[in-house]
């Protein structure tokens, strides 16, 4: 299987459907436009590392929202895949990029018929679709594949150390009930973690000298949350 990333901000909508079947991987190729997100590229190909993904090349294009350039690219590449790997299936990833290149390389890839198809991630959903009118194909499973310490990697945070169930005065697990109920609000109203952050980044909580322990609610939630 050769996998195709666009390349944005966002990580985690690539490496779902590459770790969901991770022993067919044969290549991963990372699509950059510019130099925006070369450091996401670099993190992604450490990644994969760990992972034990090894073959990874980064495919380079200029001008991300020049259509007919990252058309004429795309072409390129799926030309170069098949005469390399002429029996491997192609798995594009289309979540990523600006419009104009995941508009340019799903025209390009979206061939069943040649064992190619471009796909989506739909994180918030949990599905995976396929880019293709076709009647016969079916959206793919998704799987959750990526623990803790895979999220904070693909955000760029480092994890130095982690508490457990087990830890010496482990407050979290003191606070369990509280965090349970929060995360049970925000998958009923997604806008309350956005509001809890504000207030936190107002409270100044990572900078003790500076804290304020009260801070007003500009945005008020639409709906009654209740805990």
């Amino acid at each position: 299987m050769i996998h195709i990333h666009l390349m944005s901000a966002q990580l985690i909508p690539n490496v779902i459907p590459t770790l969901s079947d991770i022993t067919s991987v044969n290549k991963v190729y990372l699509v950059l436009a510019g130099n925006t997100f070369e450091k996401k590229a670099n993190t992604l190909i450490s990644f994969y590392h760990r992972h034990g993904i090894d073959e990874i090349e980064i495919y380079r294009c200029e001008d991300p929202n020049d259509y007919y350039s990252l058309r004429f690219k795309a072409k390129d590449l799926f030309k170069d895949i098949k005469a390399f790997f002429p029996n491997d299936f192609i798995m594009l990833n289309a979540t990523g990029g600006t419009k104009p290149m995941s508009l340019a390389f799903t025209q390009e890839f979206d061939r069943p018929e040649e064992k190619s198809l471009a796909i989506y991630t739909d994180t918030f959903g949990k599905k995976i679709v396929v880019l293709n009118d076709g009647d016969s194909i079916k959206n793919l499973p998704y799987t959750s594949v990526l623990n803790i310490t895979d999220y904070f990697e693909l955000h760029d945070f480092k994890v130095d150390s982690m508490l457990t169930k087990d830890s010496k005065n482990n407050v979290i697990e003191d606070r369990s009930d509280l965090t349970k109920s929060i995360i049970d609000i925000s998958s009923r109203f997604p806008d309350a973690i956005s509001i809890i952050n504000s207030l936190a980044q107002e409270s100044n909580f990572n900078t003790p000298t500076l804290f304020v322990p009260t801070v007003s609610l500009r945005t008020y939630p639409k709906g009654r949350a209740t805990a």
